[in-house]
């Protein structure tokens, strides 16, 4: 079998490391022999894993969803109002928390915010509209009525806390009357009720897509009246961030969080250099994969457990999945696809009323004997992060995807070794500056001392006119014998 190399681009100052913010040296991933995994949010592509998600269910389930928005919503304001001086805020939501885990004072706590939420008319007009004949709610428009009810929700939560907490966060609701929110509500409830068409489904993913850039550009230029420090910064987010951030979170209790590491088949498309090799001034790295029947992979230390809050790494074979170019966006019912929730959660907090001993119209799929259930739903997941719209097709991706429920948003826990003997050798841009060649040729040389490596390849790319691409060929640097292939 012949050898299959796959190409990974990367900027000289990521690969070749520098001085930091305080001037001191830092080592490179081409020292550390590292691979950096991004999140979805930090690909090119804002669509990188987008799925049409919807949500369709009966009272029970959208009662449910509610009660988890306040309890999350709950959560994010005793966090802010216990965080310390010097502390750091975190948008982050405990998106998996179960109301049967709060301490006594906070389950008392949220009782009472439950029963004024749910007594509230409008969040019951939302609820009987929502629910009716089931009908499909996808993510833009959920996350437009979000946005709408949200100031119900704080209200709810801040003067709770404040009847109940001492030292409650300050908080102002919008000065309106009640025929005013009333008329404001029932305009959006009539809207509900409207047969359901494309043009009606689509306007609110203009409108989401709006409100969203309106909600950035605020939290950019206002500032909090009370507040200052991370709780202005804490509370502006609570404001105007949560429901878009409520309805993201949700994806967790689908699926896990995943990152990804893109390399490409070949490295001679002169627009790839341009855009993923920063105008042909990077540095392609060219890896020997292994082959096997069922494909290639590539043997990386990966996070693989978390022990007292700390990760621990070893070694392990991860397979290239080959991208697709010929996307069509699936569409996936939340309700009936919370595979990665315990079933506990999924039963006690989502799918059964305790109180009427009823279960929810999506109750059945907890209870499917069909063993293959949770294979097509994992499945149907990878396939969505495999695969891109086609305009992307020149880039002949290969990705590793690492899927996990350890907290991993922290970068440094993304960055895995891999072994030096896996690593070809290095392809210099057409204008990669001499320095940084010089800078890598030192890098590799230490390298090759440490691990006791006889032959590395380096390569210059050049403009090939017989075949109107780039070519690269080996480099004759002293003191490094090229790799016989």
């Amino acid at each position: 079998m012949m050898d299959k190399f796959l190409y990974r681009f990367r900027p000289a100052a990521r690969l070749l490391g520098g001085k930091d913010d305080q001037g001191v040296e830092q080592p490179g991933e081409l020292e550390n022999l590292e691979i950096y995994f991004a999140a979805p949010e930090q690909l090119n592509d804002p669509l990188e894993g987008y799925r049409e998600v919807f949500w369709a269910g009966d009272t029970l389930l959208w009662k449910n969803l509610l009660k988890h928005y306040l309890l999350l919503l709950a959560l994010k304001s005793w966090e802010l109002m216990l965080l310390g001086d010097g502390e750091r805020y975190s948008n982050a939501l405990k998106v998996h928390a179960r109301v049967s885990r709060l301490e006594p004072t906070c389950a008392t706590c949220f009782a009472e915010m439950l029963e004024k939420l749910f007594a509230d008319s409008v969040i019951q007009s939302y609820i009987a509209a929502l629910s009716k004949d089931q009908r499909r709610c996808y993510q833009p428009e959920l996350i437009h009525h979000l946005v709408r009810l949200h100031p119900i929700f704080l209200s709810v939560v801040f003067q709770v806390n404040k009847d109940t907490w001492i030292g409650s966060l300050r908080y102002e609701p919008m000065a309106e009357n009640a025929d005013e929110k009333n008329a404001r509500y029932s305009t959006e409830l009539a809207r509900i009720a409207l047969e359901d068409t494309d043009e009606k489904r689509f306007s609110y993913y203009r409108e989401a897509a709006l409100d969203k850039a309106m909600f950035d550009i605020m939290m950019g230029n206002v500032g909090h009246r009370f507040f200052s420090g991370e709780k202005a910064v804490g509370m502006n987010s609570l404001i105007r961030e949560f429901p878009h951030g409520f309805v993201k979170a949700l994806d967790e209790l689908m699926y896990p969080r995943w990152y990804v590491a893109c390399f490409m088949d070949e490295c001679r498309n002169s627009s790839i250099w341009g855009s993923y090799g920063g105008n042909h001034k990077a540095i392609c790295l060219k890896f020997k994969v292994d082959s096997h029947q069922a494909g290639h992979s590539l043997k990386l230390k990966m996070p693989k457990e978390s022990l007292d809050d700390r990760l621990v790494y070893d070694f392990k074979n991860m397979p290239f999945q080959e991208v697709s170019y010929s996307r069509e966006f699936s569409h996936v019912d939340f309700f009936r696809t919370m595979g990665n929730t315990s079933p506990e959660a999924l039963l006690e907090d989502w799918h059964f009323d305790s109180n009427l001993f009823s279960f929810s119209s999506s109750f059945e799929w907890l209870f499917s004997e069909d063993r293959q259930a949770t294979a097509r739903h994992f499945e149907k997941f990878n396939a969505i992060l495999t695969s891109k719209l086609s305009h992307w097709e020149s880039e002949k991706e290969f990705r590793i995807v690492l899927k996990s429920n350890m907290d991993l948003r922290d970068g440094a826990k993304r960055k895995v070794r891999y072994k030096f003997k896996s690593l070809d050798g290095l392809i210099f841009g057409i204008a990669t500056p001499v320095a940084d060649k010089i800078r890598a040729i030192e890098v590799v040389k230490a390298l090759c001392d440490k691990h006791k490596r006889k032959t590395f390849n380096f390569y210059q790319a050049y403009y090939d006119p017989a075949s109107k691409a780039i070519g690269y060929d080996l480099l004759d640097v002293l003191g490094f014998p090229r790799t016989l292939t």
